[in-house]
């Protein structure tokens, strides 16, 4: 949470720029990996097998989605900041 509010901050120096970005795709990875754990000790084998499933699956819906509707409402050009 901290990593996504502080982009913000670090947008105009190119130096932090780069060690916010390393330490975002540090971060990026590990719900994939400790998701499934906790949902299968909430949830049970049957149910939390299912939810993982159907989460995995609306992830990448909602990211295909985030992509159009960025696209639709973006007042900015590309390539300007």
């Amino acid at each position: 949470m901290i990593i996504a509010l502080s982009i913000t901050s670090v947008v105009n120096n190119a130096v932090l720029y780069g060690i916010w970005v390393f330490i975002a795709y540090i971060c990026l990875g590990s719900h994939f990996v400790l998701f499934p754990t906790i949902v299968l000790r909430l949830f049970g084998s049957k149910a939390g097998v299912q939810l993982s499933s159907t989460v995995y699956f609306v992830m990448g819906i909602s990211s295909l989605l985030s992509v159009l509707l960025q696209f639709l409402y973006s007042d900015r050009e590309y390539g300007q900041v």
